[in-house]
């Protein structure tokens, strides 16, 4: 058997040493392209859906870019309720309209066609592999029309349970006292009235638990998301709070439309206040009638200061009878009132802000 020529050899060496480069290269050339694109915004958005999303953990997506969300859902809360939010949808990625300073692409992911999170994306400040500068989170939040807000009243001696975890000190805020109860109090201890507002929620329910000192449970009530814990007053002061309350407010509102003289009402009211005052100079305005009747009487967020001054809300609706037309006069007002000895006066009312 004749040997091969040298040329041969070299020339099938040669080929073998190129087919070799080549398919290194292409090796590199995979790679490198792979990292471009994963460099580039979808692919980073890309990762977050197949990481985070798709496998319903949101709580991870939360913590890897500080998406704000209340601290009083903790991460089952937050991924049951993901889930059901993405159930049956297609999630899906899509750039966004929305501009922010110092970010250049702005990405929205959506669950069918409801917005869920929007990502706000720059340029990474150093070079990955190969030298690729790659796209970073600056900034992500959750869509507006996921999150939650809700808002607690709530004495300031009563402990309040978010969910199994306590309301911090920080996140209870004092309401600004009306001035009259300001120069009654002076430094006497006060059981102040609280707000809780808590924002970035995704739940529509939360467990809401309140307790006095002792351990015993307090009646918490919702309306349309607006939570009142009740202070636990006894049931004989507490009845005896509403009635007076009612009682003025409606005799109040007799006396605004000539149905009621002022001297008839007048032992509901401190008669030394400059509320009590206002309501003898008021101008009245007074629609004609001839019957009258309240309707949808509401007595709510009873709280005790001190011994001696208590607040509550009182509602109705005034109806003004005339043949068969009629006229509705909304009342709604905070009612502070005192005890002086065994008796209560009214000694202000203030009209909620809105």
């Amino acid at each position: 058997m004749k040997n091969k020529p040298l040329f041969y050899k070299i020339y099938f060496s040669v080929i073998a040493v190129f087919l070799v480069l080549l398919i290194a290269g292409l090796f590199v050339l995979y790679s490198v392209l792979g990292v471009f694109e994963a460099a580039q915004p979808t692919g980073l958005m890309d990762k977050i859906v197949t990481e985070y999303l798709q496998k319903g953990d949101l709580s991870g997506a939360i913590e890897e870019f500080d998406i704000p969300l209340s601290a009083y859902e903790n991460k089952n809360i937050v991924n049951d309720v993901f889930k059901k939010i993405v159930e049956d949808k297609e999630l899906s990625i899509g750039s966004s309209g929305k501009k922010r300073d110092g970010y250049t692409e702005v990405y929205n992911i959506k669950a069918g066609d409801n917005n869920l999170l929007t990502f706000y994306l720059k340029k990474a400040e150093k070079s990955g592999e190969y030298g690729i500068k790659g796209y970073v989170v600056g900034v992500a939040e959750l869509d507006s029309s996921i999150c939650k807000k809700y808002e607690i009243h709530v004495p300031s001696d009563i402990k309040l349970v978010i969910n199994g975890i306590e309301v911090k000190k920080e996140d209870r805020i004092d309401n600004a006292l009306p001035k009259i109860l300001t120069d009654k109090i002076g430094d006497k201890n006060v059981t102040t009235l609280q707000t809780v507002k808590l924002e970035n929620l995704i739940s529509d329910k939360m467990e809401i638990k309140a307790y006095r000192a002792d351990g015993s449970e307090v009646a918490v009530s919702d309306n349309n998301g607006v939570c009142t814990v009740a202070q636990g007053m006894e049931a004989v002061e507490l009845e005896t709070l509403k009635n007076h309350a009612l009682n003025a407010s409606q005799g109040y509102a007799k006396f605004m439309q000539e149905d009621a003289s002022l001297g008839s009402i007048s032992h509901y009211f401190d008669t030394s206040t400059e509320f009590y005052n206002y309501v003898r100079k008021t101008e009245l305005w007074v629609w004609t009638h001839t019957g009258y009747d309240f309707e949808d009487i509401s007595f709510s967020e009873a709280h005790k200061y001190t011994d001696n001054l208590y607040s509550c809300r009182v509602k109705f609706t005034h109806i003004l009878k005339l043949g068969q037309r009629t006229y509705k006069d909304y009342f709604d007002k905070y009612v502070y009132i005192e005890k002086v000895g065994n008796s209560l006066k009214v000694i202000d009312m203030q009209t909620p802000s809105k």
